[in-house]
C-alpha cells in the first residue's frame, strides 16, 4: 500500500506467495513485469523474475498542476500541462527542486502537498505560480528554501495556504490573492517561520 519495495533473489525475486495486492503502487522494474497467480510469482514474459524487482508508489503524495508526482514523472516534471522550466523531485530526500519554473495552473491548484511530511521545495532563479485557485497548499510540514524567488498569484483564492507549519528560508517570496498567506482557521498549528527570507 503506497510502498517502495526492492527485491532480488537468485531463485525468485518475489515468489511462492498466493497473491500480490498493489494498492496505490506498481511494479516499475523490470518494465512489463507482473504478478502471476498461476506462477505465484512476479513474472516477465511468462518466466519468473530473478533480477531486481522494484515496486514504487503510484503517487508520492503531492500534485503539481493537478497531476500526481510519481516514480515515472518525478525526474522531469516539466511535461505536466502548464509547467515550464527545470523542475524535478527526489523521493530519497523529499526534495522538489525548481529553477526558473513557471506553473500556470489555471482552474486547479498549483502545488498541493497532501502526504509528504518534511517536503523541501528548493528554489533557484525566478519561479512563478499562477492560478484561479491556490498556488501552493500545504497539508504536511514543509520547507521552502534556496537562493531563488517565488512569486505566487491567485486570482480567486490563496497565494499560500497552510494547514500546518511551514518554514521559508533564504528565498524571496511574493504572495498575492484573495488571501496572500493564510492558514485554515488558526487552530491547526499553522506556524509560519521566516528565516533570512524576504
Amino acid at each position: 500500500r503506497n510502498s517502495h519495495v526492492e527485491a532480488k533473489g537468485s531463485t525468485g525475486s518475489i515468489c511462492d506467495i498466493a497473491n500480490l495486492v498493489l494498492d496505490n503502487c506498481s511494479i516499475t522494474q523490470p518494465d512489463g513485469a507482473m504478478f502471476s497467480t498461476q506462477n505465484k510469482a512476479v513474472v516477465l514474459n511468462g518466466e519468473m523474475v530473478t533480477d531486481k524487482v522494484v515496486i514504487a508508489p503510484d503517487s508520492y503524495g503531492f500534485k503539481i498542476g493537478g497531476v500526481d508526482v510519481t516514480s515515472l514523472n518525478c525526474k522531469d516534471l516539466s511535461g505536466i500541462d502548464g509547467v515550464d522550466g527545470k523542475i524535478s523531485y527526489d523521493p530519497e530526500t523529499n526534495t522538489l527542486t525548481m529553477e526558473d519554473v513557471t506553473i500556470n495552473a489555471a482552474d486547479i491548484n498549483g502545488i498541493v502537498n497532501y502526504y509528504v511530511k518534511g517536503l523541501k521545495i528548493k528554489l533557484f532563479g525566478n519561479n512563478i505560480i499562477t492560478s484561479k485557485k491556490t498556488c501552493i497548499t500545504i497539508f504536511k510540514t514543509s520547507t521552502i528554501s534556496g537562493s531563488g524567488t517565488l512569486s505566487l498569484k491567485s486570482s480567486g483564492d490563496c497565494g499560500l495556504y497552510m494547514h500546518t507549519s511551514l518554514s521559508v528560508e533564504g528565498v524571496k517570496l511574493y504572495a498575492e490573492g484573495k488571501y496572500g498567506v493564510a492558514g485554515n482557521d488558526g487552530k491547526m498549528g499553522e506556524i509560519l517561520t521566516l528565516r533570512n527570507a524576504y
